[in-house]
């Protein structure tokens, strides 16, 4: 058990760092293409370390049944879940999408209650209630009211001996000058406000599907095979599914965002997340269970959200802040 807490406490720290590192990737390349990179480095790592394991005949061990559970794991876990959670940080920034990504065992725990009779504790009702607090609090406000100001142009500072006329036409100019502003602000505003909460919206549902995710990742870990020849089928098999997803939605433009200046950086991430932190969060769910393990890395936000004020200069509110330890809180209250 000692074991199993240390690697959910390591693979927090991971993922914390991961989330930043891949942020600092945003404005450069796709989210979905940057995923679906460190797929293909981590699969590659597996493939290469799966000899030492046992090789093929390993992998003919994992059974039918084992095999869907942890491809489907993957796809909902991997391939959708940490697309959006990276796609959400670049919306509302790493210090909102972590926390909010952060509620998942929430869902574990409320699909725990009707297929295996988890019970209705007075514990985990209070522990939803600070969840929902949380969430209300990490939701990005905006005020949709446009702040122009009404400034006239500078020709009119020197037209004191115009006459009437030309005095009134620069008037007629500048309230139009004003209304295209303050309808360019005010949609822009509008914009910004809708991803927001199109990027809110994203990090709830890569909570959701992590959900699910974690619950076919225990399921598939019954054989009890070794984490590196669980890995060196899941990796593959999952980096061909986001292959097939990146191509269908970018095709060759997929990559225009890796060049030489941040390729090291990107497989580099791919060995550290993927390879490293899989590795480990595989193994705190062996060793402490679903439930545990998921309760172990929602320490995430407390390590990742003081680290991207001091990395990537974001603005950290009291609400933020309130709203993380909130949401932490409910968590181990339900779990």
């Amino acid at each position: 058990m000692v074991i199993g807490i240390v690697l959910g406490l390591a693979s927090a720290f991971v993922w914390a760092t991961t989330s930043l590192a891949m942020k600092t990737q945003s404005e450069q390349i796709d989210a979905l293409s940057a995923n679906t990179f460190r797929m293909i480095v981590a699969a590659i790592l597996f493939l290469l370390l799966l000899p030492f394991f046992g090789g093929l005949d390993a992998l003919a061990q994992i059974s039918d049944g084992a095999k869907l559970a942890l491809a489907v794991s993957f796809i909902f876990g991997v391939a959708l879940g940490d697309t959006l959670y990276f796609w959400s940080m670049t919306q509302i920034g790493a210090a909102r999408a972590m926390p909010l990504s952060s509620i998942y065992p929430l869902f574990t725990w409320a699909m725990a209650v009707p297929i295996l009779g988890e019970p209705i504790t007075f514990k985990a009702i209070i522990g939803t209630a600070l969840v929902l607090i949380g969430v209300y609090l990490l939701t990005p406000r905006i005020s949709t009211q446009p702040v122009i100001s009404r400034s006239v142009p500078s020709e009119r500072s020197k037209s004191k001996d115009r006459d009437e006329k030309s005095h009134s036409s620069d008037s007629e100019i500048s309230r139009g000058v004003y209304s295209e502003r303050s309808e360019a602000a005010r949609n822009d505003i509008e914009s910004n406000a809708r991803a927001k909460r199109i990027g809110t919206l994203a990090a709830i549902v890569a909570a959701l599907l992590w959900a699910i995710s974690t619950t076919l990742l225990k399921m598939g870990l019954q054989d009890g095979l070794n984490v590196v020849v669980i890995n060196s089928f899941r990796m593959p098999v999952g980096a061909l599914v986001m292959l097939a997803m990146v191509y269908g939605r970018l095709g060759k433009q997929a990559w225009r965002g890796i060049h030489r200046q941040n390729l090291l950086s990107l497989i580099l991430v791919g060995i550290y997340s993927t390879g490293i932190g899989m590795t480990l969060w595989t193994l705190s769910v062996e060793y402490t269970g679903a439930a545990r393990a998921a309760l172990l890395v929602t320490l995430a936000p407390l390590i990742g959200v003081p680290l991207s004020v001091f990395l990537l200069k974001e603005r950290i509110t009291r609400a933020i802040v309130i709203g993380t330890g909130i949401c932490v809180a409910g968590i181990w209250l339900i779990l």
